[in-house]
């Protein structure tokens, strides 16, 4: 692997993936002139780098959606017991 970085004329052998979009981040990440490498302005505008942002929900929008449903679950509890039943099963999963 030392021999790959020192030696100018080692051509790095990427696998064929599916994905062609990390394979294109993986290239142009790992081009030896600093001047002909992507930029990270351009990584970080790059396909594979917007849909792996886009794939991930925000942690605010899955906290709002918990939230949510446990007060729907806590509106339709009718009893006391249940009621402390529910809370402390709530306070078990902080």
């Amino acid at each position: 692997k030392l021999h790959a970085i020192i030696d100018p004329s080692h051509r790095i052998e990427f696998p064929n993936i599916p994905e062609k979009d990390l394979l294109d981040v993986l290239k142009r990440c790992l081009v030896r002139n600093p001047r002909e490498r992507i930029s990270i302005a351009e990584l970080l505008e790059h396909p594979y780098l917007q849909l792996e942002a886009q794939a991930s929900p925000e942690p605010e929008q899955t906290c709002d959606r918990d939230l949510k449903r446990i007060l729907t679950d806590l509106a339709a509890l009718q009893s006391p017991s249940s009621i402390v039943r529910a809370a402390n099963n709530l306070a078990k999963m902080c």
